[in-house]
Order: structure tokens, then C-alpha cells, then sequence
């Protein structure tokens, strides 16, 4: 592990909160999505950059979730990921307003909480697609999605590739 004692010492909270689900993703997650993975990093990378100028990115924006917070939203997304989640629902969670909330959680993240909770979607959808137990209909259903297409749509704007084909790649990673 490279310098953790830098990392100790790093006392801004949002920078605290993006790396342990950087780390979560990474270790948690073998499918992980590389542009949530790459949003993670260039949030990570913005806040070390404000930190080593002698800035902190929380004193610069006037809005910012506590690390608490952020992870209170995002247990909720986990686990109502094949519901309806709407800003608003996040807000109320985060005890803030809709436009607060939204500029804070995208400041933390890098990610607007829509762009957050479809990612979070499809990475959900890649595992169950790995599992081959599901049917493509079913998974979308599953991982809130409001139709297969828009699902479809979504995976491949994301992944470049359509849910089916993905579930091909694993098949054919079998044989």
C-alpha cells in the first residue's frame, strides 16, 4: 500500500468519504463500472489537488455533506435501487433541500445523484447478468429501471456494449 500515513492525516471529510467507496467499489465490486470509478477518481484527485494548495474544497463551495451523511443517502440508494428514488427522497434522507443537496452530493461525488443512482443500477444489472439466472426484462424490472429499452439504452451509452452481448462475454468467459 503506497503512503497510508499521507492518508491518515488527510482530514477533509469529503476526500475521507470518496475514498472509502473508491476502496468499497474496488474491493467489493469485481465488475465495478470504469466511469464510476473514473468520476470517484476525478473527485478524489480535485479534492487532493484544493487540499496540497491550501485550499479545502468544503470551505471553497458552501455546500458539502458530512461523510455521515453521504453514507446514510447511499445506503438508501443500495438499498432501494429497484424502487423509484427521486432527488427529492435523497434530500429529505440528507435532511436538506432538493438544489442543496444536489450541488453538495455532486460536489462530494462528481456525479449528480441521478448520474449516481443509474450507475449504481447498472452495476447492479452486470452482476445479476453474470448469474445468467434472470431473464434481460426481469433485470431491468429489477434494477429500477422504467423499461427494458431505457435500460438497454443506458448499459450501452455506459459500458458500449447491450445488456445481452454482456451476458454473452460471461457465457463465452465460461467455456
Amino acid at each position: 500500500m503506497w503512503a497510508p500515513e499521507i492518508l491518515d492525516d488527510f482530514t477533509d471529510p469529503g476526500f475521507a468519504a470518496l475514498h472509502q467507496e473508491a476502496r468499497r467499489s474496488l474491493l467489493g465490486d469485481p465488475l465495478v463500472e470504469p466511469a464510476y470509478l473514473a468520476a470517484l477518481a476525478d473527485a478524489i484527485f480535485a479534492r487532493i489537488g484544493c487540499q496540497y494548495a491550501g485550499t479545502a474544497l468544503g470551505k471553497q463551495l458552501k455546500e458539502t455533506l458530512a461523510p455521515a451523511t453521504l453514507r446514510r443517502v447511499v445506503q438508501r440508494i443500495e438499498t432501494d435501487l429497484g424502487d423509484k428514488l427521486t432527488v427529492e427522497d435523497l434530500a429529505d434522507e440528507a435532511s436538506l433541500s432538493r438544489s442543496h443537496f444536489s450541488r453538495a452530493f455532486q460536489a462530494v461525488t462528481g456525479e449528480t445523484p441521478q448520474e449516481f443512482i443509474i450507475g449504481r443500477r447498472l452495476c447492479r444489472a452486470r452482476e445479476m447478468l453474470a448469474e445468467h439466472q434472470q431473464s434481460v426484462a426481469e433485470i431491468a424490472a429489477a434494477t429500477g429501471f422504467s423499461s427494458q429499452a431505457h435500460w438497454s439504452t443506458a448499459f450501452k451509452k455506459r459500458l458500449g456494449l447491450t445488456p445481452a452481448r454482456y451476458r454473452d462475454a460471461f457465457r463465452e468467459g465460461e467455456r
